[in-house]
């Protein structure tokens, strides 16, 4: 049954390191390890909507269902 609750410290949620991830550099994200409560997919779309907030883009790539790769870029900027 739902609770109401007084209060709840949000920024004890899932927090993710995205200004170091969204650095440029290529990164393999592994499940269990670098996200946990989500799927690979889920986890391409926040990747996806951290680069959009920062004013970029992001590659990604699904390796398998416990890893993806992405590389955050700056469409007309200097990228490889």
């Amino acid at each position: 049954m739902a609770e109401t609750l007084e209060q709840y410290d949000f920024s004890s949620a899932a927090q993710y390191p995205w200004d170091k991830w969204l650095d440029g550099r290529v990164w393999r994200l592994t499940r269990g390890t670098d996200f946990v409560k989500i799927k690979s997919g889920t986890m391409i779309q926040n990747a996806n909507q951290a680069a959009k907030v920062r004013g970029g883009k992001v590659r990604t790539r699904k390796e398998s269902d416990d890893a993806v790769v992405i590389q955050y870029y700056v469409p007309g900027g200097n990228s490889q």
